[in-house]
């Protein structure tokens, strides 16, 4: 998770619009950015992405 996080920084520009593409309203990467955590800074990020595979037990 921790990867994919940081995949998704390093495509150019607004990573919401790149998911939506060009038809998207200019609502709808505001709430891509909220509902997928995009909003955070990037620390908080990779924290949340990676507390899952931390805290697994096996």
């Amino acid at each position: 998770m921790t990867l994919l996080c940081l995949m998704i920084h390093s495509v150019p520009g607004d990573q919401a619009a790149v998911l939506l593409g060009p038809r998207a309203t200019p609502e709808m990467p505001a709430q891509v950015h909220g509902e997928m955590g995009l909003d955070e800074p990037l620390i908080v990020q990779v924290a949340v992405s990676s507390t899952p595979v931390l805290t697994t037990t096996v």
